[in-house]
């Protein structure tokens, strides 16, 4: 009878889906980066992260279009201001 061995490649060896690192199998967490081992819990965070990041972003562009807006009303009342202050000097 011959012994049946079996061989892993290297295609075989889970890895990370975040880092890439190699995997011992039935792990939950990477010991490397600590990312989800599972691919629907890993997609679930990942779009939680992605989704997270665009409120960021929405937040910061708002917070631009305010001070834009702020500046353009204190230079208004800077012109008329000056406008005012021009007039009575004549």
């Amino acid at each position: 009878m011959s012994e049946q061995f079996q061989v892993w490649s290297m295609d075989e060896v889970p890895t990370c889906w975040e880092c890439g690192a190699y995997l011992v199998r039935d792990v939950k967490y990477c010991p490397e980066c600590g990312a989800p081992t599972d691919i629907e819990e890993y997609a679930a965070r990942k779009i939680a992260a992605q989704k997270e990041e665009e409120r960021r972003q929405q937040q910061a562009a708002e917070k631009r279009r305010r001070l834009v807006v702020d500046v353009c009303i204190a230079l208004a009342g800077l012109a008329a201001l000056a406008y005012l202050v021009g007039n009575q000097m004549l």
